[in-house]
């Protein structure tokens, strides 16, 4: 099929230039042919005068009037301050810019994450840490703007007075007194909407500086409360009994500051916002009504075991994040209603700021003692008998004796209870492999118990023996010579022969055969006298009793370990011998 090609389409502009050229083309009708041909002298030929310049001028700026500017700049600024000082209220900004710097000092103190007790060093750290910093200048709350609007108020108003005294006679202008009774009210609101402002900028810096002194005592009895609760050493039984004390009374005493103010600050609080700072850091009403439950109640609980001061301090923590998120959850409008919100805040704060401080100090005290141990005396040793203190020996021997046997009955119930589940099992070696290893831990517990029972009879039974060889030791009193008859010169009566008393004359001892005793009479009895003994537990200072109390610890310790070690050799040694695959023996093939 032929193509059809017009004259003027490109297709035959290109085979016109092949030399494919044909005059039997068709030329193509064009609606716009006419226009196109018109424009082609139309759109460049020029029409006159150029309007480029007109154009742009009617768009130029119209000149800046610096003189009109400078006027608006100022009567604006004008506005501004009358404004402010006809409004008592702070601006939106303001609010915000509060909202967010008081937040930001309660939720970056972590406070409110979950609690983990700081390490403790001493006592003076807990002290030092507790100084509170000093906060950097937020804005000018009495400056010169302050000063300038008091003296200009307290002149208008001296300056109105003057001028409405008559200059001269008595007589009373009625036109100065009216307009005297226009100004003075309107200066007295002016400056009344001033100092307003002025106070309620003075209450929330009061309020963001209590709230840092409240963070760092909070803190600081933090600390001090983790070491108090920490702390236990077993050779100061009767300071640690006091300490607990101490910490059970702080903790009850900061509890029911703390939820007194829970319940003032609470309705101050927007509920919504309360409700969302509680769901944040999980807090419900339940647990606080719990926690007022157990303080009603405290007379039923443990107050001063390890146990139930860890729970009075959960508690505690837990009314004191209630408290910071009412705090969070208070408003602020930059209104008249403000002012007493945060004044009940404030005080409530410094009063938790007080109590908090007090509690510390007390807890921080005894532990003071315990860090100056090196300075104070070693403490006296209790005058009892020797024979008492060997029974509390034994009794601690006892005592020990009967721990390790629970030990071993827990152990052996627990045993039982594996072994119960290993029942269904359907291979046998790891059960018989099992059982053996549980064997020998039941084994190496009954040889210690062993050990110990053995060791504390023992004793006993030599301090026994002590007592009864002391006792027949005693001489009766028919015994002992009679005592010499005193002289100018000396002792004069001696007892035996004339050889003796010469020797006794001249200063030599007297040898004990000298004394002739019946044998049928008296039973030969030796003698000797012993020196009183040196107590070495009353030369050690507290801190070498200390020192060596642990070193006797890490000795047994390092025992165990080694029995432990041989065991455990033992048991691996037996488990590699059972696992060891039995190989049967091939008959040897010799041919010849």
């Amino acid at each position: 099929m032929e193509s059809l090609v017009y004259e003027n389409s490109p297709l035959a502009e290109y085979l016109r230039g092949e030399g494919e050229h044909s005059s039997d083309w068709p030329v193509k009708e064009s609606e716009h042919e006419d226009d196109l041909s018109d424009s082609t002298t139309a759109d460049f030929a020029p029409r006159g005068a150029s309007k480029f310049q007109t154009r742009i001028r009617n768009k130029l700026p119209k000149p800046v009037n610096f003189n009109a500017s400078r006027q608006t700049a100022a009567l604006g600024r004008l506005y501004d301050v009358c404004t402010s000082a006809l409004n008592s209220r702070l601006g939106r900004n303001d609010n915000e810019r509060f909202l967010e710097q008081f937040g930001y000092v309660i939720v970056a103190s972590q406070l409110l994450n979950e609690h983990s007790a700081p390490s403790y060093t001493s006592a003076t750290d807990v002290l030092s840490n507790t100084v509170p910093t000093d906060l950097p200048a937020i804005s000018t709350t009495f400056g010169l703007q302050g000063a300038f609007v008091t003296a200009s108020t307290s002149f208008s108003i001296a300056w109105l007075l003057h001028w409405s005294r008559p200059r001269a006679g008595t007589g009373i202008n009625p036109r100065k007194v009216g307009v005297l009774l226009v100004l003075v009210p309107v200066l007295g609101v002016l400056f009344y909407a001033f100092a307003r402002r002025q106070w309620l900028k003075y209450l929330r810096h009061q309020a963001v500086d209590a709230a840092v002194l409240l963070i760092g005592n909070a803190q600081g009895f933090d600390s001090a409360a983790s070491a108090s609760v920490v702390l236990e050493d077993q050779t100061q039984v009767r300071r640690c009994l006091r300490l607990r004390r101490i910490v059970s009374e702080c903790f009850y005493s900061m509890l029911d500051h703390y939820i007194q103010a829970q319940h003032v600050l609470q309705p101050l609080t927007d509920s919504a916002n309360l409700a969302k700072y509680y769901d944040i850091y999980d807090i419900s009403q339940e647990d606080l009504i719990e926690v007022e439950t157990a303080l009603a109640d405290r007379e039923t609980e443990d107050q001063f075991s390890l146990r139930g001061l860890r729970t009075l301090f959960g508690r505690l923590y837990l009314v004191r994040k209630s408290i910071l998120c009412c705090l969070l959850a208070l408003g602020a409008d930059g209104g008249g209603s403000d002012i007493a919100r945060w004044s009940t805040a404030i005080e409530q704060m410094r009063n938790l700021t007080t109590v908090t401080g007090q509690n510390m100090q007390r807890m921080t005290s005894v532990l003071n003692e315990e860090d100056r141990a090196a300075d104070v005396p070693p403490s006296p040793l209790p005058t009892a008998s020797p024979g008492k203190e060997r029974l509390r020996a034994q009794y601690r021997k006892l005592n020990l004796l009967s721990q390790g046997i629970r030990a071993l009955h827990a152990k052996m119930h627990v045993f039982k209870e594996m072994s119960t589940n290993d029942l269904d099992r359907t291979d046998t070696s790891e059960l018989e492999a099992s059982l053996l290893a549980q064997y020998e831990s039941i084994g190496s517990d009954i040889r210690g118990l062993l050990q110990e029972w053995e060791s504390g009879k023992a004793s006993l039974t030599n301090s026994l023996d002590r007592d009864s060889v002391a006792s027949r030791s005693r001489p009766p009193s028919g015994l002992f010579p009679v005592s010499p008859t005193p002289s100018l010169g000396g002792t004069t009566a001696v007892e035996g022969s004339p050889s003796d008393a010469l020797r006794a004359l001249n200063g030599e001892s007297r040898p004990v055969s000298g004394i002739n005793y019946s044998i049928d009479d008296v039973e030969e009895v030796l003698e000797a006298v012993a020196l009183p003994r040196n107590n070495k537990r009353a030369s050690l200072t507290r801190e070498e009793r200390i020192a060596r109390v642990k070193e006797d610890r890490a000795k047994q310790a390092a025992a165990r370990d080694r029995m432990d070690a041989n065991t455990h050799m033992l048991k691996e040694l037996e488990m590699v011998i059972k696992q060891r695959p039995k190989t049967t023996h091939s008959k040897r093939v010799t041919s010849l």
